[in-house]
Parts: C-alpha cells; structure tokens; sequence
C-alpha cells in the first residue's frame, strides 16, 4: 500500500520507510562545507582582532593621558572588595609640585570652607577635631593643569570632569599629629538633598603630591590594610558596590606623617555631574532649617 503526501518532512519516505535526516555535511559539498568553514573562522579571528585592537588602543590612550612621562604609567589592582585602584604616575613630578603650590597660593587653613558637604563617617558638619590638618580648595578647571588632570581621571573612570568635585588641597604636617580619622566618604541614602544634588560619591580620589618618609599611610580601617604610595601617584576607592549600595569596607582614615610632611589632593566623583556648592563644612552646627521638598 503507498503513502502518498510528501512524507519528507516528517522522517518518511514516500513508501512509509522512516529515513533518518541527513547531517549537515551531507547536504553540501566537500567545497562547499570547506568555503563555511572558512568563512566562520575568519570571522571569528576579526572579532579577536577587533577586541584586541580595542584593548590596545585604550592601553595607549590611557599612557598617553598619564603624566609628563607618560610612558611610565600603569594601573594597579589591589583590592576587590572593596575596590582600589592605584594609578602610578599619573602625575609627573613637576605636575605634583606645581598642583601644590597651587594649593598653597590659594592659602593653606585648617577651617576654610570646602566646595561642599564633608560627609564623616556619612554624616555632614561634623565637627573638626574628626581632622586635624591643613586645607585649601582649588576651582574646578582653574588652571590648565588642573584641568589636564581632571580629564585624564574623567577619561580614566569613564566620567566626565564635572562629575568631579573640585581638588581639595590637604597638608598634614610632621611633628603636629595631623590625622583624619575614620571616616566613609559615600552619601547615607536618607540624605535625600545631597543624592538629589549629584548623586553619591562614587569614587574618592587621593593623589600624592608629596610623600613623608614614615608614617601618614591611608589606612583602611575595617581590613586593616596600610597603603604607602609615591608622589604623582593616585589611590582610588571606590564607595559603592557594582549593585550601587554603599561600600562600608572603604572606611579609611589618614595616619599622621612621623618624618616629612604629606601633601594630597582629593577629588570625589559624583554619580551625576556635580553643578554647584552644597552647604561648607563648619566647625558649628548650622541652625536647623524648614523641611522642603528635594529639588535637583
């Protein structure tokens, strides 16, 4: 008795034999199966060579952003958890103690108003005696050297410079027990004015301009780890976790320099471009203020 119908299509044969579906290589020619193969591996090797051409270039494009000498920058992983990332040489010699001096022309006070709220241990206005050093704030893009180095962190953070708070000049002096204690530099999510103004601080920047010979390490307290950098070197931590939630393993604090004087510069980058000044740090506690609703 015959089938009739095609059959084909599902596994029988016109006489209603089953038939088993031809492989692949079966239904083309030898030529042809050599020409796919081919033609697969080629493409794979340009998505290869694409990906490592696009490593490369960021290599170079990140040398060339580093210091005056910038073929002597590279990045060092340290910590996962939380995350630090120190950047060698990301300053030249000459670039630290120009930004230093910088500072100094702009005059060196323990109480000077900074650009914006000093969140210790996530708490504004705290009073003074949390530090103890000297400080001076310099203007967002003030000088070409400044700016320089604000784009070379922008590009290497992938931001842009204003989401960068404006370098604050630090200067802990040997011999006067200058300290910063522990502290968290991330925005508590109940202060709803500070995250609705930019955002929390995702990175904090330290960049050395000028290193003692003992002591004045940046400690990070809650993994008690130490770490001693060279000047034109930058440490970055990182605030938030990947899922955006604070980061308190990177409480950290600054240990007072037993031999020579430390000088660093410190930027915090801001989730979403950082505009205008919020409310200075002040050693009295700023009267308290109507509730009124969170403006950007």
């Amino acid at each position: 008795e015959k089938v009739y119908g095609s059959g084909m299509s599902d596994g029988k044969s016109r006489r209603g034999e089953c038939v088993k579906p031809r492989p692949f290589a079966k239904l083309v020619s030898k030529t042809q199966f050599r020409a796919l193969a081919f033609i697969a591996f080629m493409a794979v090797c340009i998505i290869i060579t694409s990906q490592l051409m696009g490593f490369y270039r960021q290599q170079v494009k990140i040398q060339h952003e580093g210091s005056a000498d910038g073929d002597s920058f590279w990045r060092e992983e340290v910590l996962e958890e939380p995350r630090i990332v120190v950047l060698h040489k990301l300053v030249s010699a000459s670039e630290a103690e120009e930004l230093r001096l910088l500072g100094v022309s702009k005059g060196m006070n323990r109480q000077r108003a900074a650009p914006a709220v000093t969140f210790v241990d996530g708490n504004a206005n705290e009073p003074a005696r949390k530090r103890t050093h000297q400080a001076s704030t310099l203007e967002r893009g003030e000088t070409a050297l400044v700016e320089r180095i604000e784009q070379r962190l922008a590009n290497l953070t992938q931001t842009t410079p204003a989401h960068g708070e404006p370098f604050q000049i630090l200067h802990y002096r040997a011999g006067h027990d200058d300290y910063f204690r522990q502290h968290r530099d991330y925005i508590k999510p109940d202060d709803h004015q500070a995250l609705a103004h930019a955002g929390n601080r995702i990175i904090s920047v330290f960049l050395y301009l000028q290193t003692p010979a003992k002591g004045g390490e940046t400690f990070f307290n809650e993994i008690s780890h130490k770490m001693h950098v060279d000047p034109g070197d930058a440490i970055l931590v990182w605030n938030v976790k990947k899922n955006g939630q604070n980061e308190p393993l990177s409480a950290h604090s600054a240990l007072p320099a037993t031999e020579g004087d430390k000088w660093v510069a410190v930027k915090w980058i801001r989730a979403k471009p950082f505009t205008q000044p919020l409310l200075p740090l002040s050693t009295t506690t700023p009267p308290k203020q109507k509730e009124s609703p969170v403006r950007c």
